[in-house]
């Protein structure tokens, strides 16, 4: 989001070595490194001359790439319980416990948002718990119903999809947990939070 001019100043700034302090005429050296992080696709905003080519390839020596929190499912959770610690001992209170419905709520949820919704949301959901333990009704999500009468909402319906997925995966791998992670493209820690909540263990592969 940096307009063009100033832009023009960055780089001058990286590839000089120094600045000249506002009110000033004398210029002073530096020695700083630049981390620099956008949400935006910078290469396309070179095409479309909205970004200076010669200033993009100065940032982009060491690039690294964070894929949507929606591609990193391992991560929600870790960083939802990070950001509950975090609110917590901001606002002094003791920490909260999670209950297994809210940890599912999140863990199925796409977060179109990124990590900016998941941190709202979980700081929010602080402030609405007045007990010690967080539940589903303390986020602003809800799980979907079935509009065609059927006694099960979309959640249970997803969890008999998904169990029959793991499980068929699981078989094939004659029950290798970690060849079935990388199967599924899960982190192994993600594959085992998922077999603890729906309840499958090694016996029900025989199934």
């Amino acid at each position: 989001d940096i307009p063009l001019p100033l832009q023009a100043k960055l780089l001058r700034v990286l590839q000089e070595g120094e600045i000249r302090p506002l009110g000033s005429n004398d210029t002073r050296k530096i020695d700083v490194r630049i981390l620099a992080a956008t949400h935006r696709d910078l290469s396309a905003m070179v095409s479309d001359g909205k970004f200076r080519e010669d200033l993009y390839y100065r940032l982009a020596q060491f690039p690294i790439e964070l894929p949507a929190l929606r591609n990193r499912e391992g991560d929600i959770l870790d960083l939802a319980r990070h950001f509950v610690d975090k609110t917590c001992a901001f606002l002094q209170r003791s920490p909260l416990r999670w209950s297994d419905a809210a940890l599912d709520l999140l863990s199925g949820y796409t977060f179109p948002g990124n990590v900016r919704e998941l941190k709202g949301l979980v700081e929010r959901a602080v402030l609405l718990c007045e007990g010690s333990e967080l539940l589903v009704e303390h986020f602003s999500l809800r799980p979907e119903v079935v509009p065609d009468g059927s006694s099960l909402n979309l959640r249970e319906r997803l969890e008999q999809v998904e169990r029959s997925l793991l499980l068929d995966c699981l078989r094939k791998n004659d029950g290798n947990q970690t060849l079935s992670a990388r199967e599924l493209g899960l982190p192994r820690r993600t594959l085992l939070y998922r077999l603890g909540r729906l309840n499958i263990n090694l016996g029900d592969l025989n199934g």
